[in-house]
């Protein structure tokens, strides 16, 4: 939605990304403090079946083999992420439980299991929960900063 917003083509993803997926850091995160605690290859959790162009003047911050644009900056303080780093293990449960969604994996015929994504949260989001903290008190610190700014 942010990059349709920023004026980017949103298109569908030649294969739906649903579960546990490497991404890759891009050069532009460097520096850039919500990824300062990624390392050069993270495993998140995906649920999407869109990618979408890098928006004009946004900078890349992540990358997969099946989505170029898992992350990317917009100025100093929009973030845009197609992964969810904010996910849970009982999120994740809860999400292949519901109705709609385990008809969406019952729709792709076997090409994502179910089972091997319950056992790769076991593995993964630990991890994954690290990584949310840090993004999540990172950018609370952003807003602070941009809050406590004077206005001119």
């Amino acid at each position: 939605m942010l990059a349709a917003a920023l004026g980017a083509r949103v298109t569908k993803n030649p294969q739906k990304e649903i579960g546990w997926y490497p991404v890759m850091r891009e050069p532009g995160a460097d520096g850039d403090p919500l990824f300062e605690a990624f390392g050069s290859t993270e495993t998140v959790f995906q649920w999407h079946g869109d990618t979408c162009a890098l928006p004009k003047d946004a900078i890349r911050l992540a990358s997969s083999p099946l989505c170029m644009e898992q992350a990317f900056r917009y100025r100093d303080n929009v973030y845009g992420l197609q992964f969810h780093v904010e996910v849970t293990e009982p999120m994740i449960r809860a999400w292949m439980r519901t109705p709609v969604n385990r008809a969406e994996l019952d729709s792709l015929h076997g090409v994502i299991d179910p089972m091997a994504i319950r056992r790769q949260t076991q593995h993964h989001v630990g991890r994954l929960q690290q990584l949310s903290r840090h993004v999540a008190e990172t950018f609370c610190r952003l807003l602070t900063t941009l809050t406590d700014a004077p206005h001119g």
